[in-house]
């Protein structure tokens, strides 16, 4: 794996899914923030530390994976909720297959 290789999953996959969940509330989830700081700190070592880049790249997209779970389960959380409010409110559902 190669830097370049996070770099892409990132983009492609993180970044739109955490860009979802920022603007649900416009706040920065720490689960997420997490993940990405260690990710970033790990890719850091590859030109600070001079490190192994396929060491440091596994690792930094271990932390990526995690954080990408975390933002799924938050999605879920809020799906959950929003579906919750609409039982609460007893909308017509059915008018929505139409």
């Amino acid at each position: 794996m190669t830097e370049k290789d996070v770099y892409l999953f990132y983009n492609e996959k993180v970044k739109i899914l955490y860009s979802e969940i920022e603007a649900r509330n416009n706040s920065l989830p720490v689960e997420l923030l997490f993940e990405i700081h260690s990710a970033f700190d790990h890719l850091k070592r590859i030109h600070v530390d001079n490190e192994q880049e396929d060491q440091c790249a596994e690792k930094a997209f271990s932390h990526l994976k995690r954080g990408l779970l975390d933002a799924f389960k938050l999605k879920l959380m809020y799906h959950n909720k929003d579906y919750e409010k609409l039982l609460k409110l007893r909308a017509d559902l059915q008018l929505l297959d139409i």
